[in-house]
């Protein structure tokens, strides 16, 4: 049994890297607020591009700027689900595709 899991975990991990490898047929691209937990808002550029074989999002970018004006980009498998500036640092919680985990 233990095998049967180990497997389907090492299955699940190429399923994400392959996720990751696929060529991009086509992507969308919009403006959000986020509302930090220190109540300040900032806007977001978020854009999706989805893949060519399989119509899913296969990577995510992130586009804002800091204090400062200038521009930060986040770029990933995973799909963002928080933002979040801590003394000058920034953090995006993402799920990773294919699994349960949450990747930061």
């Amino acid at each position: 049994m233990k095998l049967i899991l180990k497997l389907l975990a090492h299955l699940l991990m190429l399923l994400s890297v392959a996720a990751c490898a696929t060529p991009f047929q086509e992507s969308r691209r919009w403006v959000e607020e986020v509302k930090l937990s220190d109540g300040r808002i900032i806007n977001v550029e978020r854009e999706e591009f989805l893949g060519k074989r399989i119509p899913l999002v296969e990577r995510n970018t992130l586009k804002f700027k800091n204090v400062d004006g200038e521009e930060i980009k986040w770029e990933s498998c995973a799909q963002p689900i928080a933002l979040e500036i801590v003394e000058g640092s920034y953090f995006v919680v993402a799920f990773a595709p294919f699994t349960f985990a949450p990747a930061f």
